[in-house]
């Protein structure tokens, strides 16, 4: 088996109106014939240009639709491709402004973690526990001092 070409698309264009004209041409002895000959001046594969040939005589009618819808497409497309970068600015500058603000802990949690820190200090703890004060959890409740 050989490695496989890629042929140029002016080539395959050539080819297939090679086979378009061969398909108009009398006096052939069986049906694959002109696609054998082709293939052999080619040097390309009959079923290859039967391939070719198909995606042509499958694509013409779109040829004709009309050139508005292409440019309708690309200019929607523009659009959203202009519409998500203002989005990704927007993100940009949010994240740059939480990183300079000092909002934001490596745990994730923004402005939550600091505070926490800050507000307990050992010294500072109301609540002291007991001597010989064991703990004991209620199930899925809360711990309980005992």
């Amino acid at each position: 088996m050989g490695a496989k070409k890629n042929h140029a698309s002016e080539f395959k264009a050539k080819v297939v109106l090679a086979a378009l004209r061969e398909d108009r041409t009398p006096g052939k002895r069986f049906p694959g014939q002109a696609l054998a000959e082709l293939a052999s001046r080619f040097g390309v594969h009959p079923i290859t240009i039967g391939l070719w040939k198909k995606a042509v005589v499958q694509g013409l009618p779109r040829l004709f639709e009309g050139g508005s819808s292409s440019n309708e497409k690309e200019s929607a497309q523009k659009a959203l491709i202009e519409r998500l970068y203002r989005k990704i600015d927007e993100i940009e500058v949010e994240n740059d402004w939480i990183k300079k603000s000092g909002r934001s802990e490596p745990g994730g949690a923004v402005g939550v973690r600091r505070s926490r820190r800050e507000a307990i200090e050992f010294e500072a703890c109301p609540r002291t526990i007991p001597a010989g004060a064991a703990m004991r959890a209620l199930g899925t409740g809360p711990i309980e001092w005992v």
